[in-house]
């Protein structure tokens, strides 16, 4: 499973970042790391499958939640200082 590092364009700090992966072709998982505020989450939602670099942007806002046990699994290069985000 490929796992994609992406830095949108608005960013509430200057090192926050999101990484991502696809279940399947229409299914991703995105993680979003806040490193300033040393906080991690993840979220999973359906997608068209077309072009998962747009369509990571609407996970976040729209997309649920995660088990902490899952996204561990899926994302382990998050940064030991970053925390899971209740």
């Amino acid at each position: 499973m490929r796992v994609e590092k992406v830095f949108p364009e608005k960013l509430k700090t200057p090192d926050e970042y999101y990484l991502y992966t696809a279940l399947a072709h229409d299914i991703l998982v995105v993680a979003h790391v806040e490193p300033t505020f040393k906080t991690w989450a993840a979220y999973i939602a359906p997608v068209n499958g077309r072009d998962h670099e747009e369509e990571w942007k609407r996970v976040v806002p729209f997309g649920d939640k995660v088990d902490k046990e899952l996204a561990e699994f899926l994302f382990h290069d998050i940064p030991e200082e970053c925390e899971w985000r209740p």
